[in-house]
């Protein structure tokens, strides 16, 4: 009998979506919100305490690169910079920092305020919906689709899955949602915490979708790129000692061949096959970031034993989708429309799966009606 992990087990958390989200700059709106049996006072105190405690996840360089700098607002660009003086980036086991990055955007580090939020505010209680987390099977590759400092992105986003990560607290009686297990319920979030998550979930989705779809010649292309720069760092020290005593890289024959070595040796050297085996191993030594952990608990349904598992934010529940993917070797295919990979779960499908509070799927419609389009064009 084929052996699938977890088998059985029960998700029985429901997630609370509300009605809308907004940026917050600062706490004094915020604070005067009367917000079930807590307050919006109370809220900007967790928050701000969240901030102050705030441990950062690592970056990735080589992804904040992708990101087009004229594209990001001015408030974005301050965020940006407001990042390179709190947060260290890694990249192929060196540290580097993400100043010269903050540079090319610009921006002014005054302008950015220190506790700038995303939440709710008083009459999103007013339209409060809930869906179960467990039928959420789009959840861990839609979220891969979120752009890091695209606010806007997330607003969407948080419209329809509900805010993926933040300060967790009761602000509204969830017991009318037909639930007597503890919501996923984020009605505020800081976003730099949330943009730092967001990076390196989207380094640790990468790496997943590398794994699954044998991506080997970006593997390799990310190979090149870590020797090349390692090169240039050890040419760059040696030419530095090297002006320091009055010579040149000439006057260190053995450090010089060292480097030329390194240079015609390890740039595109490893096999496919090694270089696959490396990105398993490492995705499977970081993919809970060393602070995720699954809360399991045994339960007793229809006359069994099964498992049954709790999240605090939708970022816990999307890792745990990905390991489940991982395990169970659940296929993953590109959208006709979009262009984004998803989870297979029969074999006939061709787009991502329906969002929640949807039966069909947003791609398949939205490539249905492009099609109708084009056919009225060519029909005229």
């Amino acid at each position: 009998m084929e052996n699938i992990f977890l088998q059985g087990i029960k998700t029985p958390q429901k997630v609370l979506v509300f009605g809308d989200y907004r940026i917050y700059s600062d706490f004094e709106t915020f604070k005067e919100y009367k917000l079930g049996d807590t307050s919006g006072r109370a809220l900007a105190s967790f928050i701000k305490r969240d901030g102050q405690q705030e441990e950062t996840s690592p970056l990735v360089a080589e992804f904040i690169t992708d990101i087009d700098a004229e594209k990001l607002d001015e408030y974005n660009q301050s965020f940006l910079k407001k990042l390179s003086k709190k947060m260290n980036v890694e990249l192929n086991e060196e540290i580097n920092s993400l100043q010269d990055i903050a540079d090319k955007v610009g921006g002014d580090l005054d302008d950015f305020k220190d506790y700038t939020f995303i939440g709710i505010d008083e009459s999103s209680l007013l339209n409060v919906r809930a869906y179960d987390l467990e039928e959420a099977e789009s959840l861990y590759t839609e979220l891969a689709k979120l752009t890091p400092f695209d606010n806007k992105g997330l607003l969407k986003f948080s419209k329809v899955f509900g805010l993926p990560f933040g300060v967790s607290e009761d602000v509204v009686d969830w017991g009318q949602f037909e639930t007597n297990e503890t919501p996923v319920t984020i009605p505020v979030a800081l976003l730099t915490r949330f943009h730092s998550e967001l990076m390196y979930y989207r380094y640790l989705f990468d790496m997943f979708k590398n794994v699954k779809l044998q991506n080997i010649e970006e593997l390799k292309r990310r190979e090149d790129q870590a020797a090349k720069e390692v090169y240039e760092l050890l040419k760059k020290m040696a030419e530095d000692v090297a002006d320091k005593t009055g010579t040149t890289i000439s006057g260190f024959p053995d450090m010089e061949t060292g480097i030329e070595n390194l240079r015609k040796n390890k740039i595109g050297s490893s096999s496919g096959e090694k270089l696959l085996l490396m990105e398993k191993q490492t995705l499977a030594s970081r993919l809970y970031g060393g602070k995720k952990k699954l809360q399991i608990e045994l339960d007793f349904d229809h006359g069994k034993f099964v498992p049954k598992i709790y999240f605090f934010d939708l970022f816990e529940y999307a890792y745990f989708q990905i390991m489940t993917a991982l395990v169970n070797d659940a296929e993953l295919r590109e959208c006709e429309y979009c262009g984004h990979v998803f989870e297979v779960t029969y074999e006939g499908r061709r787009f991502c799966p329906p969002l929640p509070f949807r039966k069909r799927s947003s791609c398949e419609m939205a490539y249905n009606n492009k099609r109708r389009k084009e056919n009225a064009e060519e029909n005229k």
